[in-house]
């Protein structure tokens, strides 16, 4: 577990010239670019329907991602100013920031479709391994 001053260095703060930027990341992150951030999370969101949360975090800029509202399946768009379009789905434990399974797709709806899709088929590979045993 990070220590409290670690997690301190990773709260953004404003800065003069319109930066709002953490200690830990220093890329001069600006708070434009945070808002952008939020109001894009938000089209995803209600783009690929009721329960879909945001999430907005700062790695040298500020990015963001939906995560499904049983919290296994995370949306990355693959281009920061269209959330709409082309994006990258993970299927994995609700509490890791990845996945077990990632998959691409023309939109956001059909990467969770075709992530889904390699999550069952791996299953069914899984659970063909080990009948009769």
């Amino acid at each position: 577990m990070k220590k409290k001053s670690e997690i301190d260095r990773w709260k953004a703060i404003h800065k003069p010239g319109g930066i709002y930027c953490s200690p830990a990341c220093g890329g001069g992150c600006t708070a434009t670019d945070y808002i952008l951030a939020g109001e894009r999370a938000a089209i995803l969101c209600k783009y690929l329907g009721p329960g879909w949360t945001p999430h907005v975090w700062e790695n040298l800029g500020w990015h963001y991602c939906a995560h499904s509202p049983c919290g296994r399946i995370k949306v990355h768009p693959s281009e920061k100013t269209k959330p709409r379009g082309k994006a990258c789905a993970f299927l994995g434990d609700k509490d890791f920031c990845g996945g077990t399974w990632a998959q691409h797709g023309d939109s956001p709806k059909h990467a969770v479709a075709q992530v889904v899709v390699a999550g069952k088929q791996a299953l069914a590979k899984i659970g063909a391994q080990l009948n009769g045993l």
